[in-house]
């Protein structure tokens, strides 16, 4: 049986079919073409905007209030995000019983930790890179790069270096927080920008760009 696991975000499409893991821009990724090679597809999805036709070989994934050993304890647990359930999952799989930070960087960024007693309750999300640098039409760029942050001398520079120091200085914040409360084992970061932001940050991190597809793989196995 051909099983293809697939990740749908708001850029990207990842899936893995045959033990080959691909990547396409979300405006050229056609669903139908995975229906034609695979008996089973196993989805999670958290762009809105596409359409997920009716199909019997099509397997849903929806965010859980556990998974094993794992327990959501989000104050409204189903409304936390599939991509941030199945992080979760795989960081269980990965450290079960230590305290793991998840950091998924793409569209939005989002921060949340799994404790050592494999209970998640709380997160943060905010924009991502992307987002941020053309939340406002006047400094607009499609410039995606991070700098090291400084004082500029020209509005295009300034906006760069302000967005980047607004991205790393914010997740850096957070890491030192959650020191601060717990001994944090692991910080796993996952995502589109995930590569050039684990440059800024102050802890080492392991940079899995494939975590939320490795999620929907161990939740498959795990329910078939």
């Amino acid at each position: 049986m051909d099983i293809c696991y697939l990740d749908i975000g708001n850029s990207r499409a990842k899936y893995q079919i045959k033990n080959q893991r691909y990547t396409q821009n979300i405006s050229d990724f056609k669903l139908k073409k995975l229906l034609d090679l695979s008996d089973e597809i196993w989805v999670a999805s958290v762009n809105n905007d596409f359409y997920i036709e009716s199909n019997p070989k099509l397997k849903i994934i929806t965010t859980n209030l556990n998974y094993k050993n794992l327990s959501n304890q989000y104050d409204l647990p189903l409304d936390l995000g599939v991509d941030r359930w199945l992080n979760l999952i795989s960081a269980y799989e990965m450290y079960s019983g230590q305290n793991t930070v998840i950091i998924d960087a793409g569209t939005a960024i989002t921060i949340d930790l799994l404790n050592n007693k494999n209970i998640f309750s709380s997160g943060v999300i905010m924009p991502g890179l992307k987002t941020i640098r053309s939340s406002i039409s006047k400094f607009e760029t499609d410039v995606c790069d991070l700098m090291p942050t400084s004082l500029e001398s020209s509005t295009s520079k300034a906006w760069l270096s302000g967005t980047s120091h607004m991205i790393i200085s914010s997740i850096n914040s957070y890491i030192e927080m959650l020191k601060n409360r717990v001994k944090i084992n692991n910080i796993i970061i996952t995502g589109g920008d995930s590569l050039q932001i684990a440059k800024f940050i102050d802890q080492t991190t392991l940079v899995d760009i494939n975590l939320t597809l490795k999620g929907i793989k161990y939740y498959a196995d795990y329910m078939r």
